[in-house]
């Protein structure tokens, strides 16, 4: 992790995030990086509130969601992690699945 003086430092807050459809029953979601980050949790979910949420994990700035239900509307967030420490979650993106 990205350490200051021997402490975890809290990463960066991620930007809203772009999702695009271009092959049918998946979200491709992109961000840019985020300061202080080496991890990043995505949560993607039919409902604004995240309820029964699927999540990943991932070391990079991008994460493929597939089978995905056709003409649904999926709302996407994403957090930075660095160790223990977690950014506040990232403004959420919605679009709607081919």
């Amino acid at each position: 992790g990205q350490y200051s003086k021997g402490k975890v430092i809290k990463p960066g807050k991620p930007q809203k995030p772009n999702l695009s459809d271009k092959k049918k029953g998946q979200l491709k979601v992109r961000w840019k990086a985020s300061k202080n980050a080496v991890k990043y949790e995505v949560w993607i979910s039919t409902s604004k509130s995240f309820r029964s949420a699927e999540k990943k994990i991932v070391s990079v700035t991008s994460a493929v969601f597939k089978n995905l239900e056709h003409g649904k509307k999926y709302y996407v967030r994403v957090r930075a992690i660095n160790g223990k420490q977690k950014s506040g979650w990232s403004k959420k993106a919605g679009k709607k699945v081919k």
